[in-house]
């Protein structure tokens, strides 16, 4: 994961885990996406079968490619070991939950007692993939990774979930669900500030782990705030095309998960010195400038 700092020279290693995180909140952004369109009256509270299909394809291309980052991927089974003792067990099982179950809704018949109920099943568990993928990096002392941070998955899912399910059809553009969209694009942003501001109030006390993307933070997640929280919403009020605001978004999800992961900063004790440091030299050259 690169949590140590100093990467730099190691280059980008985290490049599975971006795939796998972004494919994976696509697809349970669709799936988790009929929770808000049931109870905004758009649709069943049950996935249809074309949805479950493309969330059981994403997330089995997404665990596909996590096992690239994986030292010995045939010990990926020892996770379960830790069962209600590690969120990264609970994502473990949540996704594979959700890949079981969205294979049986998109597989089964209509008719099919099994079938119907793992339909009925898969936005729910889409939803618990999205709250654990933002729950296993909650590490102690890494920066934009805690707080608020858990919530940036479920929120950028959903809103693509959402306007895919708008592309296909699922519902009409407009009344109470097109008032939770554009809510659920107002949180994102507030995460997405929210996170920029942390990462802005520990330089200097943080060690990143890529210090040229981190140099750049700021045109970086400007980029990925205008796909998402700008442009794409502004087109779909338009009625632009909604393939278009699809891949707005999409390429806003593989943004946002670059940056989780190119962004990670560290607080060092030598970087918290640094500070301290820096704040005592201001302040003993402050009593000088005011006699000079």
């Amino acid at each position: 994961m690169g949590r140590r700092g100093g990467g730099a020279g190691k280059g980008f290693h985290e490049a599975p885990l971006v795939l796998f995180s972004a494919l994976a909140v696509a697809g349970a952004g669709i799936g988790g996406s009929r929770v808000l369109l049931a109870a905004t009256g758009q649709g069943a509270w049950a996935s249809s079968p074309w949805e479950a299909g493309v969330v059981a394809g994403l997330l089995a291309l997404g665990v596909l490619v996590s096992t690239l980052h994986l030292g010995r991927p045939s010990r990926a089974g020892l996770a379960l070991r830790m069962v209600g003792r590690s969120a990264l067990t609970a994502e473990v099982l949540a996704l594979g939950a959700s890949l079981a179950v969205g294979a049986l809704a998109a597989l089964l018949p209509p008719g099919s007692a099994v079938g119907g109920l793992a339909r009925v099943l898969l936005p729910w568990l889409s939803v618990l993939v999205l709250l654990t993928l933002g729950t296993v990096y909650r590490l102690p002392g890494q920066v934009g990774w805690g707080g608020s941070a858990f919530l940036r998955p479920l929120a950028l899912g959903m809103v693509f979930g959402m306007v895919v399910q708008g592309a296909a059809g699922s519902w009409e553009v407009g009344g109470s669900a097109l008032a939770v969209l554009l809510l659920v694009w107002v949180v994102d942003a507030l995460l997405m500030v929210l996170g920029g501001r942390k990462l802005e109030r520990t330089l200097g006390s943080a060690e990143a782990s890529h210090p040229a993307v981190f140099r750049r933070r700021r045109l970086l997640l400007a980029v990925r705030f205008s796909l998402v929280n700008l442009v794409a919403p502004l087109a779909f009020l338009l009625a632009w095309t909604l393939l278009l605001v699809v891949v707005l978004v999409a390429g806003g999800v593989l943004l946002d998960r670059f940056l989780f992961y190119a962004l990670a900063a560290r607080l060092t004790t030598e970087g918290e010195v640094r500070r301290v440091e820096a704040a005592l030299h201001r302040r003993s050259i402050a009593p000088q400038s005011s006699t000079d």
